[in-house]
């Protein structure tokens, strides 16, 4: 009680010197430090509570306050009625919050109920840890931006949150005999390695109807699958969109912002003169460049006025270009006319493809804000079987493409500009198609035979959207997102 009372006196003062953003980390670190030990001891459905009052505190303590239920939070925090906690601030709902997280947690039982201190305070977590003296070390660290120091004594976390069938078997409706769903794991061990989380699945989750929330189990986690899966969409929105031909039964590439047609000609003219640049057939200083130029004749015959597919094929035998001439199969471009000449014209057609495209342009950022990692590269197998799974189903520049784009995505030789705009529209495609075949196995079969000539192609769906390899193959997709 004696240190207890210590702690609680020196608080104050070492708290006030904190900024706004320190108190926010510091207010952060303290609910993950009772996460684990709050959720051993709660019963009933309180488990599925405090997990969700986690998402919505972690985007509170963010910046990242995006919805409803958090700006009527942050509006209904109330000045401090302590004079201890009594701060000037240009994020006096940030403050507040703060406050009240670690009012609990030194035993004072004036906190209020800002989003963080509802993790503790409204669950009755806060009588749990009487102690108080890690707060203080807690802000030494994060005073010295030490602030993904978890692991200490006394209170060292554990490597993963107890939701194993045995522990929510007692604390979730219907949970009997079932972990929790994986996504809660992977965030928890995200925050205490000091990893930026997927915010926008962050709130996606939060904003799980309450009606999921209080049912658990089944119901939640379809909704937090549902939340994942919708997102995967978004983050690989491509420009276009895979439909059936109903001509043929088959799937195909629809562009969703085609190009003007007169710039769609004007580009692809501006593509053909780079390739008729060079003399056929192609004198041996040139001839590296042979599967480049048929890249590019493919592009102009079949991407249509798909503008990122043109821009990528224009993309693709620049950075193909500037490889060869630096690995020594053709002369250096800087130095050679005919190639300085192919490499402008190539340019100036992708200028013009992102200068009258604005989708073009948003999804190169798309592109751009997905990680770098090998995640297709280490589930090569899988993503090759599923690409020649799919191959039957697929026609035109999509049935061309995936094999080509799965072959650079998973082989950790190629460049790695080109293996991103080919993981990109690799996950992108791969999705699209797994979720259309999806929905033919859960009841459009009817629909799908009225659209096509005999629909030969459904029952190799069918099957496909059964095959275990496939949940596989979107497992790896989203771990190359940062979704899983």
């Amino acid at each position: 009680m004696v240190q207890h009372n210590e702690n609680f006196e020196r608080f104050p003062r070492e708290y006030a010197q904190l900024t706004s953003d320190q108190k926010a980390a510091l207010a952060w670190r303290s609910i993950i430090r009772m996460l684990p030990q709050g959720l051993r001891r709660l019963h009933a459905n309180n488990s599925i509570r405090v997990l969700r009052q986690a998402l919505v505190a972690q985007l509170f303590m963010a910046g990242r306050a995006e919805i409803t239920t958090l700006e009527r939070a942050a509006n209904a925090t109330r000045p401090s009625f302590d004079g201890y906690w009594s701060t000037s601030s240009d994020r006096p709902a940030v403050d507040r919050a703060a406050n009240d997280m670690c009012k609990c947690l030194v035993g004072n039982d004036g906190a209020g109920f800002g989003p963080p201190s509802m993790v503790i305070a409204s669950t009755g977590i806060s009588n749990l840890v009487p102690e108080s003296h890690f707060i203080l070390d807690d802000i030494r660290q994060i005073r010295a931006s030490a602030a993904d120091a978890w692991q200490k004594a006394p209170t060292e976390l554990p490597e993963i949150l107890p939701l194993t069938p045995e522990h929510t078997s007692g604390l979730v409706p219907e949970q009997e005999g079932r972990h929790l769903h994986p996504f809660w794991n992977k965030w928890y061990q995200s925050v205490i390695a000091g990893t930026a989380p997927n915010w926008s699945l962050i709130n996606r989750i939060a904003q799980i109807d309450d009606a999921a929330w209080e049912e658990g189990a089944a119901t939640l986690d379809k909704a937090i699958d549902d939340a994942v899966d919708d997102l995967s969409i978004a983050m690989t929105e491509n420009g276009e969109t895979v439909e059936i031909n109903p001509e043929t039964g088959k799937l195909r590439l629809v562009p969703t912002a085609d190009l003007p047609e007169e710039m769609g000609i004007y580009v692809r003219r501006k593509m053909l003169k780079a390739i008729a640049v060079f003399e056929q057939p192609l004198p041996q200083s040139y001839r590296a460049l042979t599967p480049d130029l048929a890249m590019l004749q493919c592009a102009v015959e079949d991407a249509q006025n798909l503008p990122v597919e043109l821009y990528d094929a224009c993309s693709s035998a620049l950075l193909r270009l500037a490889l060869r001439a630096e690995q020594g199969e053709c002369p250096p471009v800087d130095g050679d006319p005919l190639l300085a000449d192919y490499r402008n014209r190539l340019r100036d057609a992708g200028a013009d493809i992102l200068g009258s495209n604005a989708e073009a342009r948003r999804v190169l950022e798309r592109r751009q804000a997905i990680t770098d990692n090998d995640e297709l590269i280490k589930g090569c197998d899988t993503i090759n079987e599923v690409v020649a799974t799919v191959a039957p189903l697929l026609e035109g520049r999509l049935a061309e493409t995936l094999p080509q784009d799965a072959a650079i995505a998973t082989d950790p030789n190629s460049d790695p500009a080109e293996r991103r705009s080919a993981s990109f529209r690799l996950s992108g495609r791969l999705l699209r198609i797994l979720r259309f075949t999806a929905a033919i196995a859960i009841g459009a079969g009817l629909t799908f035979r009225a659209l096509t000539k005999g629909a030969e192609l459904l029952e190799a769906m069918q099957f496909l959207a059964g095959n275990p390899i496939v949940k596989d193959a979107q497992r790896i997709i989203y771990e190359m997102l940062n979704l899983r």
